[in-house]
């Protein structure tokens, strides 16, 4: 089930958004463990009709290779300046436009809080992360140099991109 809930965090941040659980009794609990002071929390009703047609295409918003260079580079900020994984993950989901991204993030974020290294996280979502981008969180992560592993990942995918970019415009004038 999924519940939307507005909680306050300990340094009183208000946040509104959505989580998965089996019982609100679990999403609160879960929720606690990540020091969030609960305000309200409703189980989300499922649309029906022609609004669920609108609620799936926006929850089926599609991640850009930018988003992911973006969030690389948020991520290595906030390593860089000490913040942990899980929390990194947590705030970058928490504001995050792109609703997809952002329940990804959320996902590896639960991943790590249960115990699971953030590389094996990120592997657990292949549509996402190549095989090199986790490589390289893994490398990052035995070095201790998480931070210098997703500021290259930023630099690299955003060649990357512009590199594509360029040849996606140079076929289309010539074609």
């Amino acid at each position: 089930m999924i519940f939307h809930y507005t909680s306050i965090s300990g340094d009183g941040t208000r946040t509104e958004a959505d989580i998965e659980s089996q019982s609100v009794d679990d999403a609160i609990a879960l929720l606690q463990k990540r020091g969030l002071t609960i305000v309200d929390i409703k189980e989300k009703v499922e649309p029906k009709g022609l609004e669920a047609i609108t609620s799936f295409q926006i929850f089926k918003q599609k991640i850009k290779l930018k988003d992911i260079v973006i969030f690389s580079r948020q991520i290595a900020t906030l390593f860089e300046a000490g913040v942990s994984a899980l929390k990194a993950f947590r705030l970058l989901a928490s504001e995050n436009d792109n609703k997809a991204l952002a329940l990804e993030l959320n996902h590896v974020a639960d991943d790590i809080e249960s115990g699971v290294s953030l590389s094996d996280a990120l592997s657990r979502r292949p549509t996402l992360f190549s095989t090199f981008y986790v490589n390289m969180v893994r490398a990052g992560e035995e070095s201790g140099k998480l931070n210098e592993s997703f500021l290259f990942l930023a630099d690299y995918m955003d060649r990357d991109y512009e590199m594509r970019q360029k040849v996606k415009t140079n076929w289309l004038k010539n074609h």
